[in-house]
């Protein structure tokens, strides 16, 4: 297995000629994230593919920015090409609404006896994948499940995922990774760190936050990070989380929409019983 990466900054960048060494005769990977103007970049990307690799199976999402060699770019794509020398990739499209007994059928399509990794690409940004993740640990508790929720592609707030045909705004990409011999291993490393006072959480339903220190999110940001970043909730909060730390467990939560923050870990119910928070920052 090999991984190679592209960055393109022009959308003309896009052609036969930069995947012009793609490999017909091999299992392949395409994982591409775009911001800015998502849209003319996926299908050029989604044309090229078909062209050059029409077996290779694509994983795509929109994302507020990218990282080329330590900066961040908020227009262009990422795509990262791995090629399998034995292993098979197989996916599916899932819509976020599907009730239970949908997505246990297309998990127990998907995942074969020889799974080893699930990848998850959500455009979900209601967190309704929180509802799929007991599924798929109730079917395969012994595969590695990884993946990401797409952010708001610039401005117009355009926030989808897509493979090398279709591109969904409320929908679950679930791409499986199988073999026999396939080896594989997960660890997780936050490139953030607390910044800032510790604050209070004083508004919660459930993993729901409506205020901290007695102030809204929208507040809260502009007060600490200026109206530039409140101005681009909810894109803005995946460069800029926030931490609970209850010494035992850091959890990392999101903008869902102004005014609200969605926690990734236990339930936050009350005040009594809440977290510290404090602002995050790049590492």
């Amino acid at each position: 297995m090999k991984t190679s990466i592209l960055h393109f900054s022009e959308l003309a960048a896009i052609n036969d000629l930069a995947f012009a060494s793609l490999p017909q005769n091999k299992p392949l990977l395409v994982q591409a994230y775009i911001s800015g103007d998502a849209k003319p970049w996926i299908n050029a990307l989604q044309q090229v593919i078909q062209r050059c690799a029409p077996s290779a199976t694509v994983a795509g999402m929109t994302s507020y920015g990218q990282i080329e060699q330590g900066v961040i770019k908020q227009q262009g794509m990422s795509v990262f090409i791995t090629e399998f020398a034995e292993s098979k990739v197989s996916q599916s499209l899932l819509r976020a609404d599907a009730n239970e007994a949908e997505k246990t059928a297309m998990l127990q399509q998907l995942l074969q006896p020889d799974t080893k990794v699930l990848l998850i690409h959500s455009s979900d940004l209601l967190s309704r994948h929180a509802n799929l993740l007991p599924l798929i640990t109730e079917l395969r508790p012994d595969i590695i499940v990884a993946g990401a929720v797409a952010q708001p592609a610039g401005v117009k707030l355009y926030s989808c995922v897509f493979n090398h045909q279709q591109q969904a705004e409320d929908a679950f990409l679930l791409t499986a990774l199988h073999g026999y011999n396939l080896q594989a291993s997960s660890a997780l490393k936050r490139n953030w760190f607390a910044i800032g006072k510790s604050m209070q959480v004083t508004a919660a339903h459930n993993n729901c936050v409506s205020t901290i220190d007695d102030q809204s999110v929208v507040d809260l940001y502009q007060h600490y990070l200026g109206p530039g970043v409140a101005q681009h909730l909810p894109a803005a909060s995946s460069m800029f989380p926030l931490f609970f730390d209850d010494k035992v467990h850091q959890t990392t939560a999101f903008v869902l929409k102004h005014g609200q923050l969605q926690t990734a870990g236990a339930s936050i119910q009350s005040k009594s019983e809440c977290r510290p928070a404090r602002l995050a920052g790049v590492r």
